[in-house]
Protein backbone atom coordinates (compact mmCIF):
# COMPACT_ATOMS: atom_id res chain seq x y z
CA UNK A 1 0.00 0.00 0.00
CA UNK A 2 1.46 3.79 -1.13
CA UNK A 3 -0.45 5.74 1.19
CA UNK A 4 2.20 6.49 3.77
CA UNK A 5 4.74 7.07 0.99
CA UNK A 6 2.35 9.70 -0.35
CA UNK A 7 1.34 11.37 2.69
CA UNK A 8 2.68 13.73 5.24
CA UNK A 9 -0.17 14.48 7.24
CA UNK A 10 -4.03 14.64 7.51
CA UNK A 11 -5.70 16.87 10.23
CA UNK A 12 -9.50 15.83 11.80
CA UNK A 13 -10.59 18.32 8.88
CA UNK A 14 -8.72 16.58 6.20
CA UNK A 15 -6.27 19.04 5.57
CA UNK A 16 -3.66 17.18 3.80
CA UNK A 17 0.18 17.35 3.07
CA UNK A 18 1.27 15.85 0.89
CA UNK A 19 4.90 13.56 0.03
CA UNK A 20 4.73 14.63 -3.92
CA UNK A 21 3.50 18.06 -4.35
CA UNK A 22 2.11 16.87 -7.80
CA UNK A 23 -1.05 14.65 -5.69
CA UNK A 24 -1.77 18.12 -4.26
CA UNK A 25 -3.00 18.82 -8.09
CA UNK A 26 -4.69 15.51 -8.84
CA UNK A 27 -8.31 14.86 -7.98
CA UNK A 28 -8.93 12.06 -5.00
CA UNK A 29 -12.51 11.21 -4.63
CA UNK A 30 -13.82 10.24 -1.44
CA UNK A 31 -17.53 7.44 -2.86
CA UNK A 32 -19.93 8.14 -0.12
CA UNK A 33 -22.14 5.09 -1.86
CA UNK A 34 -19.74 2.59 -1.61
CA UNK A 35 -17.03 3.36 0.53
CA UNK A 36 -18.79 5.53 3.45
CA UNK A 37 -17.11 4.18 6.29
CA UNK A 38 -13.76 3.67 7.76
CA UNK A 39 -11.50 0.77 7.29
CA UNK A 40 -9.22 -1.18 8.79
CA UNK A 41 -5.71 -1.88 7.46
CA UNK A 42 -6.37 -5.24 5.50
CA UNK A 43 -9.92 -3.50 4.15
CA UNK A 44 -7.48 -0.96 2.90
CA UNK A 45 -5.42 -3.25 1.39
CA UNK A 46 -7.83 -4.99 -0.05
CA UNK A 47 -9.31 -2.06 -1.54
CA UNK A 48 -6.18 -0.61 -2.85
CA UNK A 49 -5.60 -3.80 -4.31
CA UNK A 50 -8.84 -3.56 -6.40
CA UNK A 51 -8.75 -0.19 -7.14
CA UNK A 52 -5.21 -0.21 -8.20
CA UNK A 53 -6.36 -2.94 -10.69
CA UNK A 54 -9.06 -0.31 -12.54
CA UNK A 55 -5.92 2.94 -12.70
CA UNK A 56 -7.72 4.25 -9.59
CA UNK A 57 -4.88 4.14 -6.58
CA UNK A 58 -6.07 5.41 -3.26
CA UNK A 59 -5.17 6.91 -0.47
CA UNK A 60 -6.72 6.68 3.06
CA UNK A 61 -7.16 9.64 5.45
CA UNK A 62 -8.73 9.08 8.81
CA UNK A 63 -9.92 5.92 7.81
CA UNK A 64 -11.47 6.73 4.69
CA UNK A 65 -10.41 5.81 0.99
CA UNK A 66 -10.34 8.47 -1.60
CA UNK A 67 -9.30 7.25 -5.53
CA UNK A 68 -7.74 8.79 -7.78
CA UNK A 69 -9.71 9.84 -9.93
CA UNK A 70 -10.17 9.57 -13.57
CA UNK A 71 -13.91 10.06 -14.55
CA UNK A 72 -16.36 6.79 -15.03
CA UNK A 73 -14.93 3.40 -15.18
CA UNK A 74 -14.21 2.59 -19.20
CA UNK A 75 -14.10 -0.95 -20.99
CA UNK A 76 -10.95 -2.58 -20.60
CA UNK A 77 -9.20 -4.18 -24.02
CA UNK A 78 -10.65 -7.51 -23.86
CA UNK A 79 -14.12 -5.55 -24.02
CA UNK A 80 -13.63 -4.26 -27.91
CA UNK A 81 -15.89 -5.00 -30.32
CA UNK A 82 -17.65 -7.88 -27.87
CA UNK A 83 -20.90 -7.86 -26.27
CA UNK A 84 -20.92 -6.92 -22.46
CA UNK A 85 -23.76 -8.95 -21.73
CA UNK A 86 -22.65 -12.37 -23.42
CA UNK A 87 -18.96 -12.11 -21.57
CA UNK A 88 -20.34 -11.50 -18.41
CA UNK A 89 -22.94 -14.46 -18.49
CA UNK A 90 -20.51 -16.87 -20.36
CA UNK A 91 -16.96 -15.89 -19.06
CA UNK A 92 -17.02 -13.57 -16.15
CA UNK A 93 -20.07 -14.23 -13.66
CA UNK A 94 -18.83 -18.38 -13.80
CA UNK A 95 -15.12 -17.52 -12.80
CA UNK A 96 -16.54 -15.23 -10.03
CA UNK A 97 -19.01 -17.62 -8.77
CA UNK A 98 -16.39 -20.92 -9.10
CA UNK A 99 -13.37 -18.33 -7.33
CA UNK A 100 -15.50 -17.69 -4.37
CA UNK A 101 -16.93 -20.41 -3.57
CA UNK A 102 -13.12 -22.11 -4.11
CA UNK A 103 -12.37 -20.00 -1.35
CA UNK A 104 -15.02 -20.44 1.11
CA UNK A 105 -14.74 -24.24 0.51
CA UNK A 106 -11.13 -24.51 0.83
CA UNK A 107 -9.61 -26.93 3.81
CA UNK A 108 -6.94 -23.95 5.09
CA UNK A 109 -6.34 -26.67 8.55
CA UNK A 110 -3.93 -28.23 5.98
CA UNK A 111 -1.73 -24.81 5.27
CA UNK A 112 0.95 -23.58 8.06
CA UNK A 113 0.55 -19.91 9.25
CA UNK A 114 3.55 -18.69 6.31
CA UNK A 115 1.55 -20.66 3.82
CA UNK A 116 -1.99 -18.93 5.09
CA UNK A 117 -0.57 -15.87 4.96
CA UNK A 118 0.92 -16.20 1.17
CA UNK A 119 -3.06 -17.21 0.36
CA UNK A 120 -4.57 -14.41 1.99
CA UNK A 121 -2.18 -12.52 -0.08
CA UNK A 122 -2.79 -14.23 -3.31
CA UNK A 123 -6.83 -14.37 -2.62
CA UNK A 124 -7.02 -10.29 -1.99
CA UNK A 125 -4.84 -10.08 -5.66
CA UNK A 126 -7.66 -13.03 -7.41
CA UNK A 127 -10.16 -10.84 -5.73
CA UNK A 128 -8.91 -8.13 -7.17
CA UNK A 129 -9.41 -9.17 -10.84
CA UNK A 130 -12.91 -10.30 -10.22
CA UNK A 131 -13.69 -7.18 -9.25
CA UNK A 132 -12.25 -5.97 -12.61
CA UNK A 133 -14.78 -8.05 -14.63
CA UNK A 134 -17.63 -5.97 -12.81
CA UNK A 135 -15.70 -2.67 -13.42
CA UNK A 136 -14.80 -3.35 -17.16
CA UNK A 137 -18.61 -4.46 -17.84
CA UNK A 138 -20.07 -1.11 -16.55
CA UNK A 139 -20.83 0.67 -18.83
CA UNK A 140 -21.70 -1.84 -21.06
CA UNK A 141 -24.38 -2.77 -19.10
CA UNK A 142 -25.31 1.13 -17.98
CA UNK A 143 -25.14 2.37 -21.47
CA UNK A 144 -28.81 1.24 -22.42
CA UNK A 145 -30.65 2.86 -19.46
CA UNK A 146 -28.55 5.78 -19.58
CA UNK A 147 -29.85 6.47 -23.16
CA UNK A 148 -33.33 6.13 -22.16
CA UNK A 149 -33.46 8.33 -19.05
CA UNK A 150 -31.34 10.54 -21.72
CA UNK A 151 -33.96 11.02 -23.73
CA UNK A 152 -37.00 11.29 -21.67
CA UNK A 153 -35.12 13.80 -19.54
CA UNK A 154 -34.90 15.57 -22.86
CA UNK A 155 -38.35 14.57 -24.13
CA UNK A 156 -40.11 15.38 -20.46
CA UNK A 157 -37.89 17.22 -18.20
CA UNK A 158 -36.97 15.68 -14.92
CA UNK A 159 -40.48 13.96 -13.97
CA UNK A 160 -39.09 12.04 -17.65
CA UNK A 161 -36.22 10.57 -15.38
CA UNK A 162 -38.38 9.06 -12.88
CA UNK A 163 -40.56 7.64 -15.44
CA UNK A 164 -37.85 6.40 -17.64
CA UNK A 165 -36.26 4.55 -14.34
CA UNK A 166 -39.67 3.33 -13.48
CA UNK A 167 -40.51 1.36 -16.70
CA UNK A 168 -37.10 -0.45 -16.29
CA UNK A 169 -38.37 -1.80 -13.25
CA UNK A 170 -40.37 -5.05 -12.65
CA UNK A 171 -37.73 -7.72 -14.12
CA UNK A 172 -36.67 -10.33 -11.84
CA UNK A 173 -33.52 -9.76 -10.04
CA UNK A 174 -30.62 -10.92 -7.71
CA UNK A 175 -31.25 -8.69 -4.69
CA UNK A 176 -35.12 -9.24 -4.70
CA UNK A 177 -35.22 -13.10 -5.24
CA UNK A 178 -33.06 -12.78 -2.06
CA UNK A 179 -36.04 -10.44 -0.30
CA UNK A 180 -38.23 -13.42 -1.62
CA UNK A 181 -36.88 -16.19 -0.37
CA UNK A 182 -36.81 -14.45 2.51
CA UNK A 183 -40.45 -14.14 2.59
CA UNK A 184 -41.16 -17.92 1.69
CA UNK A 185 -39.15 -18.63 4.76
CA UNK A 186 -41.44 -16.67 6.47
CA UNK A 187 -44.77 -18.49 5.01
CA UNK A 188 -43.05 -21.82 5.29
CA UNK A 189 -42.46 -20.87 9.16
CA UNK A 190 -46.08 -19.30 9.32
CA UNK A 191 -48.05 -22.59 8.83
CA UNK A 192 -46.11 -24.09 11.92
CA UNK A 193 -46.83 -22.30 15.39
CA UNK A 194 -44.22 -23.35 17.62
CA UNK A 195 -41.30 -22.46 15.28
CA UNK A 196 -43.08 -19.08 14.05
CA UNK A 197 -42.79 -18.74 17.65
CA UNK A 198 -39.80 -19.23 18.71
CA UNK A 199 -38.74 -17.33 15.68
CA UNK A 200 -40.69 -14.05 16.62
CA UNK A 201 -39.08 -14.75 20.18
CA UNK A 202 -35.68 -14.69 18.77
CA UNK A 203 -35.19 -18.29 19.99
CA UNK A 204 -33.18 -19.33 17.36
CA UNK A 205 -31.30 -22.37 19.56
CA UNK A 206 -33.08 -25.04 18.69
CA UNK A 207 -35.17 -24.19 15.36
CA UNK A 208 -34.57 -27.46 14.34
CA UNK A 209 -36.11 -29.30 17.13
CA UNK A 210 -39.15 -27.89 16.44
CA UNK A 211 -42.57 -29.18 14.55
CA UNK A 212 -41.48 -28.03 10.82
CA UNK A 213 -38.32 -26.81 11.82
CA UNK A 214 -35.84 -29.50 10.26
CA UNK A 215 -37.30 -28.47 6.54
CA UNK A 216 -36.67 -24.90 7.92
CA UNK A 217 -33.26 -25.16 8.82
CA UNK A 218 -32.88 -26.96 5.78
CA UNK A 219 -34.29 -24.25 3.40
CA UNK A 220 -32.48 -21.46 5.96
CA UNK A 221 -29.22 -23.14 5.26
CA UNK A 222 -29.88 -23.30 1.68
CA UNK A 223 -30.41 -19.01 1.49
CA UNK A 224 -27.50 -18.58 3.08
CA UNK A 225 -25.67 -20.55 0.70
CA UNK A 226 -27.27 -18.78 -1.79
CA UNK A 227 -26.89 -15.22 -0.35
CA UNK A 228 -25.40 -15.04 2.58
CA UNK A 229 -21.60 -14.57 2.05
CA UNK A 230 -22.65 -11.17 0.48
CA UNK A 231 -20.67 -8.40 2.60
CA UNK A 232 -22.91 -5.82 3.81
CA UNK A 233 -21.18 -3.40 1.82
CA UNK A 234 -18.36 -2.58 -0.90
CA UNK A 235 -16.28 -1.15 2.60
CA UNK A 236 -17.09 -3.63 4.98
CA UNK A 237 -15.10 -7.34 4.05
CA UNK A 238 -14.34 -6.91 8.01
CA UNK A 239 -17.68 -7.35 8.76
CA UNK A 240 -19.09 -10.60 9.77
CA UNK A 241 -21.49 -11.82 6.86
CA UNK A 242 -25.10 -13.16 7.53
CA UNK A 243 -23.35 -16.77 6.47
CA UNK A 244 -21.66 -16.57 9.77
CA UNK A 245 -23.78 -14.65 11.73
CA UNK A 246 -26.90 -15.60 10.56
CA UNK A 247 -29.39 -14.31 13.46
CA UNK A 248 -29.95 -11.01 11.29
CA UNK A 249 -31.19 -12.99 8.68
CA UNK A 250 -33.56 -14.86 10.87
CA UNK A 251 -34.54 -11.46 13.27
CA UNK A 252 -35.95 -10.27 9.26
CA UNK A 253 -37.87 -13.64 8.54
CA UNK A 254 -39.62 -13.15 11.96
CA UNK A 255 -40.16 -9.30 11.09
CA UNK A 256 -42.16 -10.59 8.23
CA UNK A 257 -44.46 -12.96 10.46
CA UNK A 258 -44.84 -10.18 12.45
CA UNK A 259 -46.74 -8.16 9.47
CA UNK A 260 -47.40 -10.58 6.33
CA UNK A 261 -48.49 -7.46 4.57
CA UNK A 262 -45.14 -5.85 4.76
CA UNK A 263 -43.65 -9.24 2.90
CA UNK A 264 -41.49 -9.10 -0.27
CA UNK A 265 -44.61 -10.91 -2.14
CA UNK A 266 -46.94 -8.28 -1.23
CA UNK A 267 -44.61 -5.43 -1.97
CA UNK A 268 -42.83 -6.80 -5.04
CA UNK A 269 -46.49 -7.97 -6.93
CA UNK A 270 -47.28 -4.53 -7.96
CA UNK A 271 -43.98 -3.77 -9.45
CA UNK A 272 -44.93 -5.01 -13.36
CA UNK A 273 -47.74 -3.08 -13.02
CA UNK A 274 -46.18 0.06 -12.04
CA UNK A 275 -43.87 -0.42 -14.81
CA UNK A 276 -47.03 -1.49 -17.15
CA UNK A 277 -48.43 2.21 -16.43
CA UNK A 278 -45.48 4.22 -16.75
CA UNK A 279 -44.48 3.65 -20.00
CA UNK A 280 -48.67 4.07 -20.43
CA UNK A 281 -47.81 7.66 -19.13
CA UNK A 282 -44.71 8.06 -21.13
CA UNK A 283 -46.62 7.12 -24.49
CA UNK A 284 -49.45 9.55 -23.45
CA UNK A 285 -47.22 12.25 -23.26
CA UNK A 286 -44.80 11.69 -26.00
CA UNK A 287 -45.23 12.62 -29.46
CA UNK A 288 -46.40 10.55 -31.99
CA UNK A 289 -42.75 10.74 -33.95
CA UNK A 290 -40.94 10.12 -30.94
CA UNK A 291 -42.73 6.63 -30.03
CA UNK A 292 -39.98 4.24 -32.13
CA UNK A 293 -37.43 5.99 -30.65
CA UNK A 294 -38.55 5.02 -27.46
CA UNK A 295 -39.86 1.50 -27.75
CA UNK A 296 -36.29 1.30 -29.46
CA UNK A 297 -34.41 2.83 -26.45
CA UNK A 298 -36.71 0.81 -24.13
CA UNK A 299 -36.19 -2.69 -25.53
CA UNK A 300 -32.40 -2.15 -25.33
CA UNK A 301 -32.86 -1.24 -22.07
CA UNK A 302 -35.13 -4.08 -20.44
CA UNK A 303 -32.18 -6.03 -18.95
CA UNK A 304 -30.75 -2.86 -16.61
CA UNK A 305 -32.32 -3.70 -13.53
CA UNK A 306 -30.93 -7.65 -13.46
CA UNK A 307 -27.68 -7.05 -15.11
CA UNK A 308 -27.03 -4.29 -12.60
CA UNK A 309 -27.90 -6.26 -9.65
CA UNK A 310 -26.00 -9.36 -11.16
CA UNK A 311 -22.78 -7.02 -10.96
CA UNK A 312 -23.93 -5.69 -7.30
CA UNK A 313 -24.47 -9.56 -6.22
CA UNK A 314 -20.94 -10.05 -7.49
CA UNK A 315 -18.98 -7.66 -5.99
CA UNK A 316 -20.48 -8.32 -2.39
CA UNK A 317 -19.92 -11.68 -2.81
CA UNK A 318 -16.13 -11.45 -3.58
CA UNK A 319 -15.66 -8.69 -0.60
CA UNK A 320 -17.75 -11.56 1.81
CA UNK A 321 -15.73 -14.42 0.76
CA UNK A 322 -12.71 -13.49 0.83
CA UNK A 323 -13.07 -13.44 4.78
CA UNK A 324 -12.69 -17.27 4.67
CA UNK A 325 -8.71 -17.38 4.41
CA UNK A 326 -8.37 -14.22 6.52
CA UNK A 327 -10.31 -16.01 9.20
CA UNK A 328 -8.68 -18.98 9.04
CA UNK A 329 -5.46 -17.14 9.48
CA UNK A 330 -7.15 -15.04 12.05
CA UNK A 331 -7.76 -18.28 13.99
CA UNK A 332 -4.16 -19.44 14.17
CA UNK A 333 -3.12 -15.89 15.80
CA UNK A 334 -5.99 -16.34 18.46
CA UNK A 335 -4.64 -20.10 19.25
CA UNK A 336 -0.83 -18.72 19.24
CA UNK A 337 -1.52 -15.69 21.58
CA UNK A 338 -1.15 -13.13 18.41
CA UNK A 339 -4.92 -11.53 18.96
CA UNK A 340 -7.65 -11.86 20.67
CA UNK A 341 -9.81 -13.25 18.92
CA UNK A 342 -10.36 -13.94 14.45
CA UNK A 343 -11.63 -10.93 13.16
CA UNK A 344 -9.05 -8.73 14.50
CA UNK A 345 -6.95 -9.85 11.48
CA UNK A 346 -8.63 -6.95 9.58
CA UNK A 347 -7.00 -4.68 11.95
CA UNK A 348 -3.20 -5.66 10.66
CA UNK A 349 -2.06 -4.83 7.40
CA UNK A 350 -1.05 -7.11 5.00
CA UNK A 351 2.30 -6.59 5.10
CA UNK A 352 2.11 -7.35 8.85
CA UNK A 353 0.85 -10.99 8.30
CA UNK A 354 3.94 -12.77 7.01
CA UNK A 355 6.18 -11.35 9.59
CA UNK A 356 3.41 -12.41 12.21
CA UNK A 357 3.42 -15.82 10.32
CA UNK A 358 6.36 -16.51 10.72
CA UNK A 359 6.62 -16.00 14.95
CA UNK A 360 8.03 -13.12 15.12
CA UNK A 361 6.40 -9.81 17.09
CA UNK A 362 4.96 -10.07 20.14
CA UNK A 363 0.75 -10.35 20.61
CA UNK A 364 -0.82 -7.52 18.84
CA UNK A 365 -4.02 -7.53 21.08
CA UNK A 366 -3.22 -3.68 22.13
CA UNK A 367 -1.97 -2.45 18.58
CA UNK A 368 -5.57 -3.68 17.54
CA UNK A 369 -7.56 -2.22 20.24
CA UNK A 370 -5.67 1.59 19.62
CA UNK A 371 -6.60 0.94 15.98
CA UNK A 372 -10.32 0.31 16.71
CA UNK A 373 -9.87 2.76 18.64
CA UNK A 374 -8.74 5.28 16.10
CA UNK A 375 -11.39 4.01 13.47
CA UNK A 376 -14.12 4.73 16.13
CA UNK A 377 -13.34 8.03 16.87
CA UNK A 378 -12.25 8.84 12.83
CA UNK A 379 -16.13 7.07 12.14
CA UNK A 380 -17.66 10.80 13.50
CA UNK A 381 -15.99 12.90 11.41
CA UNK A 382 -17.31 14.24 8.09
CA UNK A 383 -15.02 13.60 5.01
CA UNK A 384 -15.28 15.79 2.45
CA UNK A 385 -16.13 14.53 -1.14
CA UNK A 386 -12.86 14.92 -2.81
CA UNK A 387 -9.39 16.45 -1.55
CA UNK A 388 -6.56 17.92 -3.99
CA UNK A 389 -8.02 19.76 -7.19
CA UNK A 390 -11.25 20.74 -7.23
CA UNK A 391 -13.29 18.15 -9.16
CA UNK A 392 -14.99 20.41 -10.89
CA UNK A 393 -11.97 21.10 -13.26
CA UNK A 394 -11.88 17.68 -14.44
CA UNK A 395 -12.03 17.09 -18.23
CA UNK A 396 -15.00 14.91 -18.70
CA UNK A 397 -17.13 14.74 -21.57
CA UNK A 398 -21.01 16.26 -21.40
CA UNK A 399 -22.13 12.25 -21.70
CA UNK A 400 -19.77 11.26 -18.48
CA UNK A 401 -21.15 14.13 -16.09
CA UNK A 402 -24.34 13.08 -17.21
CA UNK A 403 -23.52 9.37 -16.06
CA UNK A 404 -21.74 10.65 -13.10
CA UNK A 405 -25.23 13.09 -11.89
CA UNK A 406 -27.43 9.74 -12.48
CA UNK A 407 -25.73 7.15 -10.73
CA UNK A 408 -23.87 8.97 -7.80
CA UNK A 409 -26.12 12.07 -7.09
CA UNK A 410 -25.16 15.43 -6.74
CA UNK A 411 -21.56 16.57 -7.11
CA UNK A 412 -21.51 19.08 -3.91
CA UNK A 413 -22.80 18.86 -1.12
CA UNK A 414 -25.62 20.69 0.58
CA UNK A 415 -25.99 22.90 4.09
CA UNK A 416 -28.00 21.44 6.82
CA UNK A 417 -31.59 22.77 6.29
CA UNK A 418 -32.01 26.25 8.73
CA UNK A 419 -35.13 27.10 10.32
CA UNK A 420 -37.68 24.38 8.99
CA UNK A 421 -36.79 24.57 5.77
CA UNK A 422 -37.16 21.47 3.45
CA UNK A 423 -34.61 18.86 2.68
CA UNK A 424 -33.86 18.46 -0.54
CA UNK A 425 -32.59 15.66 -2.59
CA UNK A 426 -33.29 14.01 -6.43
CA UNK A 427 -36.75 12.45 -6.70
CA UNK A 428 -36.10 8.20 -7.36
CA UNK A 429 -39.42 6.71 -6.86
CA UNK A 430 -42.71 8.77 -6.80
CA UNK A 431 -45.71 9.37 -4.42
CA UNK A 432 -45.86 10.76 -0.86
CA UNK A 433 -45.50 9.16 2.55
CA UNK A 434 -46.01 10.77 6.00
CA UNK A 435 -44.45 8.51 8.66
CA UNK A 436 -42.18 8.39 11.72
CA UNK A 437 -37.79 8.39 10.63
CA UNK A 438 -35.33 5.72 11.57
CA UNK A 439 -32.26 6.59 11.44
CA UNK A 440 -30.31 3.58 10.12
CA UNK A 441 -26.39 3.47 10.38
CA UNK A 442 -25.97 -0.01 9.58
CA UNK A 443 -27.81 -3.48 8.90
CA UNK A 444 -26.79 -4.41 12.94
CA UNK A 445 -29.38 -1.85 13.76
CA UNK A 446 -31.89 -2.98 10.56
CA UNK A 447 -34.09 -4.80 13.70
CA UNK A 448 -34.92 -1.15 14.99
CA UNK A 449 -37.15 -0.54 11.51
CA UNK A 450 -40.82 -0.83 12.04
CA UNK A 451 -43.53 -1.41 9.35
CA UNK A 452 -44.33 1.54 7.74
CA UNK A 453 -41.16 3.81 8.75
CA UNK A 454 -39.02 5.80 6.98
CA UNK A 455 -35.62 4.48 6.38
CA UNK A 456 -32.87 7.07 7.00
CA UNK A 457 -29.84 6.12 5.88
CA UNK A 458 -26.60 7.05 4.40
CA UNK A 459 -26.60 4.32 1.51
CA UNK A 460 -27.81 1.14 0.69
CA UNK A 461 -26.23 -2.16 -0.63
CA UNK A 462 -28.17 -5.60 -1.48
CA UNK A 463 -28.50 -7.15 1.83
CA UNK A 464 -30.72 -4.13 2.63
CA UNK A 465 -33.07 -4.69 -0.08
CA UNK A 466 -35.01 -6.90 2.60
CA UNK A 467 -35.74 -3.64 4.63
CA UNK A 468 -37.42 -2.04 1.49
CA UNK A 469 -40.50 -4.35 2.07
CA UNK A 470 -40.95 -3.16 5.48
CA UNK A 471 -40.19 0.79 4.96
CA UNK A 472 -42.77 3.08 4.01
CA UNK A 473 -40.52 5.25 2.00
CA UNK A 474 -36.70 5.31 1.94
CA UNK A 475 -34.36 8.91 2.45
CA UNK A 476 -30.62 8.46 1.88
CA UNK A 477 -27.77 11.19 1.68
CA UNK A 478 -25.42 9.27 -1.06
CA UNK A 479 -26.78 8.04 -4.38
CA UNK A 480 -28.48 9.29 -8.01
CA UNK A 481 -31.66 7.96 -9.45
CA UNK A 482 -29.54 5.02 -10.83
CA UNK A 483 -28.26 3.93 -7.45
CA UNK A 484 -29.66 0.57 -5.55
CA UNK A 485 -31.58 2.65 -3.14
CA UNK A 486 -33.87 3.81 -5.80
CA UNK A 487 -33.89 1.04 -8.04
CA UNK A 488 -35.14 -0.79 -4.93
CA UNK A 489 -37.77 1.48 -4.02
CA UNK A 490 -39.10 1.75 -7.30
CA UNK A 491 -38.96 -2.19 -7.45
CA UNK A 492 -41.18 -2.02 -4.12
CA UNK A 493 -43.04 1.29 -5.22
CA UNK A 494 -42.52 3.21 -2.20
CA UNK A 495 -41.53 6.80 -2.39
CA UNK A 496 -37.56 7.39 -2.28
CA UNK A 497 -35.47 10.07 -2.03
CA UNK A 498 -31.63 10.41 -2.53
CA UNK A 499 -28.77 12.44 -2.70
CA UNK A 500 -29.70 14.88 0.27
CA UNK A 501 -26.31 15.05 1.66
CA UNK A 502 -27.57 15.51 4.70
CA UNK A 503 -30.53 13.33 5.97
CA UNK A 504 -28.93 11.07 8.25
CA UNK A 505 -27.64 14.49 9.89
CA UNK A 506 -31.10 16.75 9.94
CA UNK A 507 -33.41 14.14 10.11
CA UNK A 508 -33.81 13.39 14.38
CA UNK A 509 -34.49 9.56 14.69
CA UNK A 510 -38.14 9.35 15.53
CA UNK A 511 -39.58 12.57 13.77
CA UNK A 512 -42.57 12.83 12.05
CA UNK A 513 -41.54 13.21 8.63
CA UNK A 514 -43.06 13.68 5.29
CA UNK A 515 -41.27 12.46 2.31
CA UNK A 516 -42.64 13.61 -1.29
CA UNK A 517 -40.61 11.29 -4.16
CA UNK A 518 -41.80 13.13 -6.82
CA UNK A 519 -40.74 16.43 -6.32
CA UNK A 520 -37.47 15.15 -4.04
CA UNK A 521 -38.44 16.50 -0.79
CA UNK A 522 -38.41 15.62 2.79
CA UNK A 523 -40.23 18.03 5.13
CA UNK A 524 -39.03 17.19 9.30
CA UNK A 525 -43.11 18.14 10.99
CA UNK A 526 -43.60 19.77 14.33
CA UNK A 527 -43.83 17.42 17.10
CA UNK A 528 -47.12 16.05 17.73
CA UNK A 529 -48.04 17.01 14.10
CA UNK A 530 -51.15 14.57 13.16
CA UNK A 531 -50.64 12.33 9.69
Amino acid sequence: MANEARIKSVTPDFQVTWTDPADADRTWIYDDIHYNTTMPLLTQDIFYAMQARIGRPPVFLNGYAFALSTGPTQPGPEMAGRDPFQIWRDEFQPKILETTRRWRESDYSLMSEPELAARVAEVIDEAAELHYYTMTTLQGFLAPGVALIEFLLAELGEEGAVLATTVLQGEANQSTGADVALGELATFASGHAALAAALKGARFDALASLEGGEEFTKRFEAFLDAFGWRADSWSTPHVPTWAEQPDSALRLVARYLDDPAHAPAAGLEGARQRREQARAEIESQLAADKLPRFRELLEHASQHVPYSEQRQFAQLLIFGSLRAPALALGRRFVANGVLAEPNDIFYLSLQELPVLATGWGIGQQQIVSVRKENLERWSKLTPPLSVGRDPTNRQMTPAQLQFMRLFRGPATRVDLPQGGAAIKGMAASRGTVTATARVIRDLSQADRLKPGEVLVCETTSAPWTPLFAIAGAVVTDAGGILSHSAICAREYGIPCVVGTSVATRSIPDGATVRVDGTAGTIEVLPAGHSR
